[in-house]
């Protein structure tokens, strides 16, 4: 995965307690992660994360989603590290002071900075 410019942010993370809810317009389940307490208003949270067409579906890949972020050691509240491309689009999220990443383009699976497999060819911090 190339980027010509990553960007960096910090937040606060919210939405990882909450359960999947039935999205009526789209006729799936979802799920949200919301970024509040922001260092810089570049990037966007992630609403309307697809978990499934059935409730049973939507209830274990959330659960799945979980675990990655309790292995990352991200919890709800936690202030986060966000990386992002230019055009706001989060890439992925960190747990401050560890190698310990989630990435939003890869099924929210935790990952070392490596495995993320960014190279850097101009980044920006916010």
């Amino acid at each position: 995965m190339k980027f010509q410019e990553v960007n960096i942010a910090t937040a606060r993370i919210e939405g990882l307690k909450k359960e999947p809810y039935y999205f009526d317009h789209r006729c799936f389940f979802a799920w949200d992660i919301m970024f509040s307490d922001t260092s810089t208003m570049e990037f966007y949270s992630l609403p309307l994360i697809k978990l499934g067409d059935t409730e049973e579906e939507a209830k274990l890949f959330c659960d799945q989603l979980k675990n990655n972020f309790e292995q990352a050691n991200i919890y709800d509240g936690d202030k986060v590290v966000v990386l992002y491309g230019a055009n706001g689009r989060v890439r992925a999220i960190g747990c401050i002071g560890q190698d310990s990443w989630v990435d939003a383009e890869d099924k929210f699976v935790k990952k070392t900075f490596e495995e993320l497999n960014i190279i850097i060819t101009s980044l920006k911090v916010h």
